[in-house]
């Protein structure tokens, strides 16, 4: 997830800059909104991955710490 999240935010801040430009010598820069366009997306999905993590259910403690005591195999008993 953390790959295509980068993949797909690197494709869209650089259509927003590339399109939201201003003509200096030499070239064309990014403008301010673009930069605050680019910010402001950002939050939007920030906001949307919190909501969305919300409603992602918890283990319990006793749930974790029985998956944690059944995948452990005892050691035998001269190791100690």
């Amino acid at each position: 997830m953390r790959s295509i999240g980068q993949a797909v935010c690197s494709a869209i801040v650089a259509t927003i800059l590339a399109n939201l430009t201003m003509a200096i010598p030499g070239g064309a820069a990014p403008t301010l909104h673009a930069y605050q366009t680019v910010f402001a997306v950002a939050g939007a999905v920030a906001i949307l991955a919190l909501g969305i993590a919300t409603f992602i259910p918890r283990r319990s403690a006793a749930r974790a710490t029985q998956a944690v005591d059944t995948n452990v195999e005892p050691a035998p008993a001269g190791a100690r």
